[in-house]
């Protein structure tokens, strides 16, 4: 078993765990940015170590560029879905009130925006899609969107589609630079 396959699951466990830990000493921006900050700083380990790992086993022969990418990707989307697994079950099993508070926050700003009806009448001659709509009907919407926005679903898959990007990019970024620096390994010994 590669060294990598055990660094991605010690990250996971490190990520929920400092989430927890975190939930309980810092506002709750902090505590998303950390998070997402450690996601980015794991990914870019693991596709370190993956592609330290293929070089070490392929030090002596030529590691095509494709080899090498694939190398540097893996551990990290790997760690991509098991991030997105983690991130599914802190926000919407474990930590609940943090997307409920958020929840809470986007319906305060509406209410900040459009404090009352008479407010809300002017908004709406600027707005043609709110033609025929109450503002009760309004607020509810909003809340509909908002309670959409952080779903599960929604949530957990755009959290996938950003890890899996970041794997790709930093994948392809840490097989050009080491095989760049191993290149130059080679040459001069």
């Amino acid at each position: 078993m590669p060294s990598w396959k055990k660094l991605v699951w010690i990250f996971v466990i490190t990520w929920i765990a400092l989430k927890i830990i975190m939930a309980k000493m810092v506002p709750l921006e902090t505590n998303l940015a950390i998070g997402v900050c450690v996601n980015i700083l794991f990914i870019l380990l693991l596709a370190v170590a993956g592609a330290r790992s293929k070089m070490k086993d392929k030090y002596k022969q030529d590691l095509d560029a494709m080899e090498c990418i694939q190398a540097s990707i893996r551990p990290a989307l790997i760690y991509s879905l098991l991030a997105t697994i983690a991130i599914g079950l802190y926000y919407h099993v474990i930590s609940k009130e943090e997307v409920q508070s958020k929840i809470e926050e986007r319906m305060e700003l509406v209410k900040q925006d459009v404090p009352n009806e008479t407010t809300f009448e002017e908004f709406k001659s600027t707005e043609p899609r709110l033609y025929g709509i109450s503002y009760d009907e309004y607020l509810e919407n909003e809340k509909v969107n908002a309670e959409f926005i952080f779903s599960p679903t929604v949530h957990v898959t755009f959290a996938l589609i950003a890890l899996v990007l970041a794997s790709i990019l930093y994948g392809i970024m840490v097989s050009l630079i080491w095989r760049t620096f191993m290149t130059h390994q080679r040459i001069e010994s």
